[in-house]
C-alpha cells in the first residue's frame, strides 16, 4: 500500500505534465509562418505582425527576424490563415473546405478621404489556383450540386434586385437634391412656387430610401452565397 500511493502520484505527475505540455504546444503553435520551401515557424512567445516598408515591401516580423513575402507562402495568427496572392499581398481565408474563400480588405484614399473595399477569392480544392471572385466562376464550382445551386439562384435574384435599386434610386437622389437646390432660387424670386421644394424633397427620399433598401437587399443575399458554398463543402 505504501508503495501503491508513490507511484499512483508519479502517474498522475506524468499523465500532468503530458497535457500541459500539449497544451502548451497547442497554444504556441496557433501563430506560425509557413516557408515556400515548406519549413514552419513556430511563433511560440515571439510576436509575430505584418509589416512593409518601401524598401522591403510587405514582410512579417516574428520576433527580430524579417520574412519577406516573396519567401512565404503563408501564416497564422489566432487561428486566421493568410495566404500568400501572387507575391503581392496576404488575403486571409474566411471558409475551408472544398471550395476554399479568401477576403482581403484594401484601404485606399479617395478625395482626401479614407475608404475601405472588400475583394474577395475562390478556390476550388487546395492545389489549384485562386481567382479573383465573380458570380461566374462560383456557379461553375457549384456544379452537380442541386441544394447549393438552389442556394445560389437566390442569391443571384438577390444580387439584380439590389442593383436594380442602385440604377433607380442614385439617380432619383440626385434629382431630388438637384430640384431642392434650384427651387430655392425659384422661391426668392418667386416665394409662391414652394411646390417645387416639395416635389424635389419627395423624389430626394424616395431615392435615399431605395438606395437603403438596394444595399438592405445586398448583403441579405450574401447568406444565401455563403449557404450555397457551405452546403457544397459539406456535400
Amino acid at each position: 500500500m505504501k508503495f501503491f500511493l508513490p507511484m499512483k502520484r508519479m502517474i498522475l505527475f506524468i499523465a500532468f505534465a503530458f497535457f500541459y505540455s500539449i497544451s502548451s504546444f497547442a497554444q504556441n503553435s496557433e501563430n506560425f509562418i509557413e516557408l515556400k520551401n515548406g519549413t514552419i515557424i513556430q511563433a511560440n512567445d515571439q510576436t509575430l505582425t505584418e509589416s512593409e516598408s518601401f524598401k522591403e515591401g510587405i514582410y512579417l516580423k516574428l520576433g527580430e527576424e524579417k520574412y519577406l513575402l516573396t519567401a512565404v507562402k503563408g501564416y497564422q495568427y489566432k487561428g486566421q490563415y493568410f495566404y500568400n496572392f501572387k507575391n503581392s499581398m496576404f488575403i486571409q481565408r474566411t471558409i475551408t473546405g472544398k471550395i476554399n474563400v479568401f477576403e482581403y480588405l484594401e484601404q485606399y484614399t479617395t478625395k482626401g478621404q479614407s475608404k475601405t473595399r472588400l475583394h474577395r477569392y475562390l478556390q476550388k480544392g487546395d492545389n489549384t489556383s485562386i481567382v479573383a471572385f465573380s458570380s461566374a466562376k462560383l456557379r461553375a464550382m457549384l456544379q452537380g450540386n442541386k441544394e447549393a445551386m438552389t442556394e445560389y439562384r437566390i442569391y443571384e435574384k438577390r444580387r439584380k434586385k439590389a442593383r436594380f435599386y442602385t440604377v433607380i434610386s442614385i439617380p432619383a437622389f440626385a434629382v431630388g437634391i438637384s430640384t431642392v437646390a434650384a427651387s430655392q432660387i425659384f422661391i426668392a424670386e418667386e416665394p409662391s412656387k414652394t411646390g417645387l421644394t416639395v416635389v424635389g424633397a419627395v423624389v430626394g427620399t424616395a431615392g435615399l430610401a431605395g438606395i437603403f433598401v438596394g444595399i438592405n437587399v445586398k448583403n441579405f443575399g450574401e447568406k444565401y452565397l455563403f449557404n450555397a458554398i457551405e452546403i457544397y463543402n459539406k456535400g
